[in-house]
């Protein structure tokens, strides 16, 4: 099966895919398109969980569904629940559903969220801070297991069962994740003005490692691979390496264009936002592409599902199958 949302006719639609021949198993109506600021939704991914996927839309409307079936078990506006202004302005929310557990972790509006994923109670709820686009990630610094999310201007921790907020370390946020490193090390950053920096924690404590204006990451997370990051710099998106301890910048490429990437096999698998698919080697000694072809007609904002020996694209108005 193969989950995804789009927007039809001033709707959010969440849907679901036969995965092997593209044959549509059901859809379902989310919501209404979030049509104010720049663009329209939807903005997150949904998760699959066992028997049930979990899916959030723009303008706040959070869901646990059957995945067989696409029958609701529960939903709700998370900002009609929570009685939070609507961040319009920010165009909308954008964090992917992320499961841990028994919990269901969201960031919406000024809080950061655990609901019970049977049921949407929550489990805690904490902060008051305007929250971005980034999706938290899990790490384990001094063999305690941390959430470690991105608001709109902190980096900070947390206890994963309490909410309990453990360290914090200014960084302007927006849409990627922080990206979790070896020796308790994380690297954060943002696009429009707020660079990046490498934080490392001890003993609950954030310090600098590095400040740097070489990588502002806008819309792609960076990928870390054997010491050295891969990513899309500031809004124009050009292609660079860094090396993760220093932030020593080791190539500048204007190819293969802004994009989504992921690494495996040993390869960088990278989407354009116009529909082009770049195989590329990830080596800090240059920017070198193996193959590329343009595969889609459209724009491309999602990064590459690759699953079962296929890569699964998803583009304005189309989806490709690759093998």
């Amino acid at each position: 099966r193969l989950f995804t949302m789009f927007g039809e006719e001033g709707r959010e639609k969440l849907i679901c895919f036969d995965a092997k021949t593209g044959r549509e198993i059901w859809k379902i109506d989310s919501d209404a398109d979030f049509a104010e600021g720049r663009s329209f939704g939807p903005r997150s991914t949904p998760c699959v969980d066992g028997n049930h996927v979990y899916a959030m839309g723009a303008s706040g409307k959070l869901h646990c569904l059957e995945s067989a079936t696409g029958k609701p078990v529960w939903s709700f506006n998370i900002y009609d629940k929570f009685e939070m202004r609507r961040f319009f302005d920010e165009e909308g929310v954008s964090c992917s559903p992320l499961i841990d557990g028994k919990k269901l972790i969201m960031l919406a509006g000024i809080h950061i969220f655990a609901f019970d994923k049977t049921n949407g109670k929550v489990i805690w709820k904490v902060l008051e801070e305007k929250m971005r686009h980034s999706t938290p990630a899990f790490a384990t610094f001094g063999g305690h297991r941390q959430l470690v999310a991105l608001t709109g201007s902190n980096l900070v921790g947390l206890d994963p069962e309490s909410g309990r907020e453990l360290w914090r370390h200014p960084q302007g946020g927006a849409c990627v994740a922080p990206v979790v490193g070896l020796g308790n090390q994380i690297y954060a950053a943002a696009s429009y003005g707020a660079g990046g920096q490498l934080v490392k924690i001890a003993d609950d404590t954030a310090t600098q490692v590095y400040k740097t204006n070489k990588l502002s990451t806008h819309h792609a997370t960076a990928m870390l691979y054997n010491g050295h990051l891969y990513g899309f710099h500031d809004r124009p998106g050009i292609f660079k390496c860094l090396e993760f301890a220093t932030g020593e910048e080791k190539w500048v490429s204007r190819s293969p264009g802004k994009g989504k990437l992921i690494i495996a096999d040993g390869q960088m698998i990278i989407i354009t936002e116009y529909g082009e698919l770049v195989l590329a080697k990830p080596s800090p000694n240059g920017y070198s592409e193996t193959a590329k072809a343009r595969v889609v007609k459209g724009t491309c904002y999602t990064a590459p599902t690759l699953a079962n020996g296929k890569l699964y694209i998803a583009a304005t108005r189309k989806w490709c199958v690759l093998r």
